[in-house]
């Protein structure tokens, strides 16, 4: 008499216990917050009416109602041009701006909560606390300045908002690692930016050739590359294949 004993395999991920812990922590965040302000919901663009696009919109429809947030999908027509695709998200990214620069939501400013996470949180969560991630005797030097001379800071409202909803990176001017400049008058210090940029120039031409002998290869695959993915993709699995999207 034998016995049959399964072996589980600790290297491979779990895809649904990931899904779920990740569901239950963001329902937990966004309990908490509702609790003291009013929320907004998920959107969903598809360009055009697609099978495959339809079963990530469930998915993230699901997803959505399992963590307590509303959901809305929205389908564009497939006739748009890509111009006219993006004025439609500039013009929803300004009007969300418009209210996040003058932060008008009752509750904490979720600005400061943000610049915190990308500090003191981030330094925390990787145990570097008592090293990096605020300005304070002991600390290292590990610095951003920015060049307030820009639109993005006319007229000054609120560095926090401002910092986190419109510089884009343009005003950095300075940058200090450990108190060791390596951007100075938004150049790098440490490497010799021209150097690589001819080095890069360098090797493009026989790059350029590698990389059509291998484009013309792949061609050859491409149409059961395309079938395959095209049948996996129409699967409906109710998991959201991509969660981190």
């Amino acid at each position: 008499m034998s016995a049959h004993v399964v072996v589980k395999d600790n290297r491979l991920l779990d895809g649904r216990a990931v899904r779920d812990r990740i569901l239950e922590g963001v329902a937990a965040r966004v309990r908490d917050a509702s609790a003291t302000h009013s929320i907004g919901r998920l959107v969903s663009i598809s360009i055009g009416e697609h099978k495959e696009v339809a079963v990530y919109v469930r998915g993230q429809a699901n997803a959505a109602k399992k963590v307590g947030l509303r959901f809305e999908q929205q389908t564009w027509p497939d006739s748009l041009t890509q111009d006219e695709c993006k004025a439609r998200l500039v013009a929803m990214k300004l009007f969300a701006l418009l209210a996040a620069v003058s932060d008008p939501i009752p509750g904490p400013p979720q600005a400061i909560a943000a610049i915190r996470a990308a500090t003191e949180a981030g330094a925390d969560g990787a145990r570097l606390g008592h090293k990096i991630g605020r300005i304070a005797a002991g600390r290292k030097a590990d610095l951003t300045l920015i060049d307030m001379n820009d639109p993005s800071w006319s007229p000054l409202n609120s560095v926090a908002r401002q910092l986190v909803h419109l510089e884009a990176g343009r005003g950095v001017r300075t940058v200090l690692v450990d108190g060791k400049i390596v951007v100075r008058d938004r150049k790098l210090t440490t490497v010799d930016e021209t150097t690589i940029y001819e080095a890069v120039k360098a090797v493009m031409p026989e790059f350029r050739k590698d990389f059509a002998t291998i484009s013309a290869r792949v061609a050859k695959l491409q149409p059961w590359l395309d079938s395959a993915h095209r049948k996996i993709m129409g699967a409906d699995l109710d998991i959201e294949r991509l969660p981190f999207r």
